[in-house]
């Protein structure tokens, strides 16, 4: 039986999975690890991503998602979770914000570590535990266990992609677990983006049962890093619009050059409709409920600023996502608009039309 009882949180800097009567996996995080230069010899640099540091303006009751963001001078990275079928799918995005190539070596899409505190719990010692390997898969049962039952847990690539599930072990404790998926000195030149595969990972009773069941299918996640910038002119005004008043926008903020796009973004909308009335004009209507501000970037902005936001609902070249800190200018106050609000049955008509692909 699927355990659906199962619930994610964010504690101790990292994220949690537990399932009432089943397994528990805490303090989750992931990994970058990459070079400066293409020699195997040459120093291995590594960026850690928690869940101390959201993405800038993600809401995180929007379907489910968690999305969480860190960055050094080399590399920024954001680390994606949403539910997915029974349980969560997690996913890392890294992208090259130096001015040189980088080569990476592997990314770690969920790395637990007992050494910093992170648990595997089965309910029992791993000298109990029945384990079940293959390119991209690994299942996990106890023979027995303290918790009245046997729970089992799937962890499985949604993608053909290689991913390497690494669970280590001694007889009497977790030690550390890792979904890596090898890049073998991959070069990613000044802007490039690289999506990992979707982890997915489900809980039950019965390890064959989980082995069995039909992968969710997730929206596509690989970002063309050229979508949009061909065409897009970064010399006109780039907007932000934000429940706070703001001066600096944090790296993965979210930015447009649509004014009114903008404006309703800072309403915090989980769901955003555009659409033409018979007029022929263009309606933006959206489920947000603040008022908020918006705001001009006053810094000037080139293609190694920006990049496609990767999971947009917008048209092409609507929504963006900032590779570094942009100091803004607040523009005017904003406040929501009679007739602008979703109502409850255009929300759920649009989500019909999202579930069977029309939109």
């Amino acid at each position: 039986m699927i355990n659906t009882s199962g619930f994610l949180s964010v504690i101790d800097h990292g994220v949690t999975v537990h399932w009432e009567n089943g397994p528990t996996l805490h303090k989750m995080v992931a990994q970058v690890r990459y070079r400066l230069a293409e020699d195997v010899e040459s120093p291995l640099e590594v960026l850690r991503v928690g869940a101390s540091q959201r993405c800038a303006d993600w809401d995180a009751d929007a379907e489910g998602a968690q999305c969480f963001v860190a960055a050094n001078h080399d590399v920024s990275a954001q680390w994606l979770w949403r539910e997915a079928g029974a349980g969560w799918a997690a996913q890392l995005i890294i992208r090259n914000i130096g001015e040189a190539a980088i080569f990476a070596d592997g990314l770690d899409i969920i790395l637990i570590d007992a050494q910093r505190n992170g648990l595997f719990r089965l309910g029992t010692t791993p000298d109990q535990w029945r384990t079940q390997t293959a390119p991209g898969v690994l299942a996990v049962q106890p023979l027995a266990s303290d918790q009245g039952r046997q729970p089992a847990i799937l962890l499985r690539a949604l993608t053909p992609i290689r991913i390497l599930p690494w669970l280590e072990t001694t007889n009497t404790q977790f030690l550390r677990f890792s979904a890596r998926q090898e890049m073998h000195a991959q070069a990613l030149s000044a802007n490039e983006v690289v999506s990992s595969a979707n982890i997915w990972i489900v809980a039950g009773d019965d390890i064959d049962e989980l082995l069995q069941l039909r992968l969710p299918v997730l929206a596509e996640s690989t970002p063309d890093n050229d979508d949009g910038l061909m065409e897009t002119d970064f010399q006109q005004p780039w907007y932000h619009g934000s429940p706070m008043l703001l001066t600096v926008l944090a790296i993965g903020s979210t930015i447009t050059q649509d004014r009114e796009l903008a404006r309703v973004f800072s309403h915090k909308p989980t769901l955003v409709s555009q659409d033409i009335d018979d007029t022929g004009q263009r309606m933006i209507k959206h489920t947000g409920s603040v008022n908020g501000y918006l705001h001009r970037i006053v810094e000037v902005i080139g293609p190694d600023d920006i990049y496609p936001h990767p999971y947009s609902t917008m048209g092409t070249g609507q929504e963006w996502l900032t590779a570094r800190e942009l100091q803004v200018e607040m523009i005017e106050p904003t406040i929501l608009r009679i007739g602008e609000h979703l109502s409850d049955s255009e929300i759920a008509r649009l989500k019909t039309r999202t579930d069977l692909g029309d939109c």
